[in-house]
């Protein structure tokens, strides 16, 4: 790792964090542009620092042989569950500008994503959002969750705040509302937002979990019908949850409620270990027939679906367990394994998508397993 004390001076990284937002800032203009090249090769360099600075990766590369040189399948990539339990960065402790961390609801020690700064976080977060469900110009902002300062190792939390900003930064007399006190979603509150939002005639924003959406329906008594332009994000599942809902209930209940088209709700995905997101297209291809559960990679995160025992890559439109290179992982982990099972497709406008089929509970993937073990070995 490095200390502290040589990051501001840490010449290589420097450089990668600059050639990565330049990347990205490409992809900005034109996010579908096929940017992979430039992507693969750039990874290939993330690797070869994260090799040798990040002590978990380090450890996996040499049990495995990684080779640098063939592009992203050279090198192993880290399976999630070893968040939990050593630390994943390229800097020793004491220099974190904050630390994620996950939701700890299902094997309790809680992973955590430290990053030295959030530059590449939040750009790649807003380059995503204005692509994918983002309106141009003012808007309004609902979130049907508690305000970010409330949960600082949140890193959904700090999503939503990114929003809030984008929306202040749009207009200055723009509305927002987090409307999620403790464990209550304040239905008043609700209504004033949606209401004034009608009044200014302004698109309105609503994001919020997948919970959150049914959880209001247990608290709303009114129907709204929200101006031109609006649209609604959701994200994540029902883990935990006592009630669950396939996702085109959902979409059709959230529909029914807000008032907005099918073509204006959008899905995100993500993940504590990850700095990028998945995101559906329902708005950017409106007037297209849209594949139901397929969310879009940006340019800047590879998704690739891997034998479960192997973790070899298996053939386009063959089910696996999905790996994440992800560039705007410069100070944690570019390769990151998940026990996540999906499908990479590809539609008619030759567009990459990944399908996600949810996790197999009964056992962590075998080559996950392995993995972890060689990850957390002694040196």
């Amino acid at each position: 790792m490095i200390e502290p004390a040589d990051l501001t001076t840490h010449a290589e990284r420097a450089r990668l964090r600059a050639t990565i937002l330049s990347l990205v800032d490409r992809a900005a203009s034109g996010p579908d542009r096929l940017l992979d090249d430039a992507r693969d090769s750039l990874l290939a360099e993330v690797a070869r620092f994260h090799a040798a600075h990040v002590t978990p990766f380090s450890r996996l590369c040499t049990a495995r042989g990684a080779r640098f040189d063939r592009g992203p399948d050279g090198w192993p990539a880290l399976p999630t569950d070893v968040h939990r339990h050593a630390r994943v960065s390229v800097f020793a402790p004491g220099a974190d500008a904050r630390t994620f961390l996950t939701s700890g609801t299902t094997q309790g020690a809680r992973g955590a994503h430290p990053f030295l700064d959030l530059a590449l976080y939040d750009r790649v977060a807003l380059v995503g959002a204005r692509f994918a469900f983002l309106p141009d110009g003012a808007f309004d902002l609902l979130v049907l969750a508690a305000n970010p300062s409330r949960q600082p190792e949140s890193s959904l939390g700090h999503m939503l705040g990114l929003f809030a900003d984008e929306a202040r930064t749009r207009s200055r007399d723009a509305q927002v509302a987090f409307v999620l006190d403790g464990d209550r979603l304040d239905a008043g509150a609700i209504g004033r937002a949606v209401t004034r939002s009608i009044e200014r005639d302004r698109p309105l924003v609503v994001c919020g979990t997948s919970f959150a959406f049914v959880f209001a329906e247990d608290v709303l008594t009114s129907r709204f019908a929200l101006p031109g332009g609006s649209r609604v994000m959701f994200t994540g599942g029902f883990k935990g949850r006592s009630r669950e809902l396939d996702e085109p209930s959902l979409r059709a209940l959230i529909a029914g409620r807000w008032g907005v088209g099918g073509d204006r709700v959008v899905t995100e995905y993500g993940m504590t270990e990850l700095s990028s997101q998945l995101w559906s297209r329902e708005i950017v291809d409106r007037g297209s027939p849209s594949e139901e559960g397929v969310l879009w990679a940006p340019p800047w995160l590879r998704v690739t679906a891997v034998d479960p025992v192997t973790l070899a890559p298996v053939r386009e439109g063959a089910r696996g367990i999905l790996r994440f290179d992800d560039l705007a992982n410069l100070d944690s982990c570019v390769s990151i394994q998940t026990a996540d099972y999906g499908v990479i497709t590809r539609g008619a406008s030759g567009t990459r998508g990944v399908r996600l089929l949810g996790r197999d509970p009964s056992a962590v993937p075998r080559g996950c397993s392995l993995a972890i073990e060689e990850a957390l070995a002694k040196q």
